[in-house]
């Protein structure tokens, strides 16, 4: 069957010959050489390929090199830097070829069953960081559906929001988070294939999931083909902040400008990628990572723009990792992003609950009550009391000798402290399991796979937990109070270290949220200035046994405080 010439391209303005080999993948030595030509006019290499067959072809370009870490005009084979599918084991970039046409990602005909589900709005997510590797055994997308953990997330522990490490093509086969990004068109081959990844996002959106994807937008791995094509062309000569001491990688190079072709080469090439994921795989929210050393609101603001846009009407959400966390960085603040991860509330909730001699309201309520550091919105920030970026609590609880029922308390309250306070809460993966294993020291080789045998025991303090994290996260999506713009401190006493604050609703629903951060009993405990009038009744949605009623002529609560209790009080 005569088919019609397949047209392969590459974007190198600054170099003088390229060439493309191209082979079967079942047949390699078949490998064809074919050379290139240059449209100066675009800065593109164009060739066309006749007769290829149905299947998958290995391909690569064959160029002399830009690059000043090679000799002037050096011969290199290099990979696509647009390849959608990378061949880790045998680093290869694979086209596909059906019915006479090259496929975009190799699946073009899948079919999405879910599209058409209305998706939960940012104000109503609670995100679960998921890294693919170590949630199953298996560490594939796949995995994640037929072992039953998706709906384990969905059914059981009750999220609605899924933030994957990132999953574009990184360190070949190499057990890693993903943050040294090489490949930016094409999926980390061990997680699976791209049809495997439309298959886990289209599952995510049948369940009322949102998927976001972690974006690794501000350095690349040292491999990455754009570094062996042509590296001042793309990146920064040398550091472009010389004085952070937080330097991964060569870092793009926003800011240069093209003049003879009229273009922001790096800008244009960040904004392909964002666009490519959201429209072949339906994602539905960006964390962009190290923003900081990025330092460029022009393209962050271009990308929320389009991604927005390419995502309507679905809502769209993007994050900042900003360390430390700062207004200037979201919408609110005059920002491009809608919303910044929050180191303080991981710092200031965990320290307050492991350090006695430290502890402070003060700075409890910044983290619960966000407006008190500047932020007006509630989304602006997402809260965590772990991320993939620190120790686990448990674990930080065990290196200040707090160790078993003492440590289990400390961290159920820190689960209602992040359900209950304004901002989006961000669970990392086995939080809710008591993950307490010490990560290990090297940030690119985490090796840790998710100790699901801690709840086959029916009762256990790992049950618990996990409980505790279910009903809490219910409440959190039941009641649009604690989703609200509205939170106030009505009581605290230092000494008996308790703290009380309402949120309530546009439509005036009350709920009371009564923390104590002592490890004493205190019986007939007395909460006082109960922001509801006498005869009001709740109910603790914690423990629905409890019921309680301000008595005619006080405005107050009595109650039991067990150790690290958290109450979540309801108006009935």
């Amino acid at each position: 069957m005569s088919t019609s010439p397949i047209e392969f391209k590459l974007f190198a303005p600054n170099n003088k010959q390229v060439e493309l080999l191209i082979a079967h993948t079942q047949d390699r030595p078949s490998r064809q050489r074919i050379p290139m030509v240059k449209d100066e006019q675009t800065g593109y290499f164009h060739c066309q390929v006749s007769n290829l067959q149905d299947g998958d072809y290995e391909y690569r370009f064959h160029l002399q090199t830009c690059s000043p870490n090679h000799k002037p005009d050096e011969w290199l084979d290099v990979i696509d830097p647009c390849v959608t599918q990378y061949d880790a084991i045998n680093d290869e970039g694979i086209v596909t070829v059906k019915q006479g046409r090259r496929l975009i990602s190799g699946c073009d005909d899948y079919q999405w069953r879910n599209d058409h589900i209305k998706l939960p709005e940012n104000k109503d997510i609670i995100i679960y960081e998921l890294y693919i590797s170590d949630f199953t055994d298996e560490g594939t997308l796949n995995a994640i559906i037929d072992t039953g953990k998706l709906d384990y997330l969905s059914q059981e522990l009750g999220i609605n929001a899924i933030e994957l490490m990132p999953i574009q093509e990184s360190m070949g086969m190499a057990h890693d988070w993903g943050y040294s990004t090489r490949h930016y068109f094409a999926l980390k081959h061990s997680y699976g294939s791209p049809e495997d990844l439309k298959r886990f996002v289209d599952e995510c959106h049948g369940r009322g999931i949102r998927v976001i994807l972690d974006g690794v937008y501000t350095f690349s791995n040292n491999d990455c083909p754009l570094l062996q094509i042509d590296k001042n062309y793309w990146y920064y000569a040398d550091r472009h902040h010389p004085d952070d001491p937080n330097y991964w990688g060569p870092e793009f190079n926003y800011e240069y400008y093209d003049d003879q072709l009229k273009i922001k080469p790096a800008c244009d090439y960040i904004s392909a990628v964002a666009n490519y994921w959201l429209a072949e795989y339906h994602l539905d929210a960006i964390r962009f990572d190290s923003v900081k050393e990025l330092d460029n609101f022009d393209i962050l603001r271009r990308l929320v723009s389009e991604c927005t846009e390419k995502r309507a009407p679905q809502p769209f959400l993007t994050i900042a990792e900003y360390i430390p966390d700062t207004s200037k960085i979201v919408k609110c603040g005059d920002g491009p992003l809608d919303s910044c991860w929050s180191t303080a509330f991981h710092m200031d909730i965990i320290s307050n609950l492991m350090n006695d001699t430290e502890f402070s309201f003060d700075k409890i309520k910044r983290c619960l009550d966000i407006r008190q550091q500047g932020y007006s919105s509630p989304l602006a920030l997402v809260n965590y009391i772990s991320s993939h970026d620190n120790q686990h609590m448990l674990f930080q609880l065990q290196q200040h000798h707090i160790m078993n029922d003492d440590a289990f308390e400390r961290l159920e309250l820190a689960a209602i402290l992040l359900m209950t306070a304004m901002g989006i809460p961000m669970i990392w993966m086995g939080t809710e399991l008591g993950e307490a294993r010490e990560s290990t020291s090297d940030q690119h080789q985490k090796d840790r796979k998710t100790n699901w045998q801690v709840l086959d025991a029916p009762v256990s303090p790992y049950r618990t937990l996990l409980n505790t994290f279910k009903q809490v996260i219910k409440l959190r999506r039941q009641l649009t109070a604690l989703r609200s713009d509205n939170l106030e401190f009505f009581f605290e006493h230092y000494d008996d270290r308790v703290l009380a604050y309402s949120r309530r609703s546009n439509d005036n629903d009350l709920v009371l949220v009564i923390a104590h951060f002592s490890p004493n009993n205190r019986d007939g405990y007395i909460v006082k200035n109960i922001p509801a009038k006498e005869g009001t009744q709740f109910v603790n949605g914690m423990d629905e046994n409890e019921v309680f009623r301000i008595e005619n002529g006080t405005n107050e609560l009595k109650m039991n405080l067990k150790p690290f209790e958290g109450k979540i009080l309801i108006k009935k």
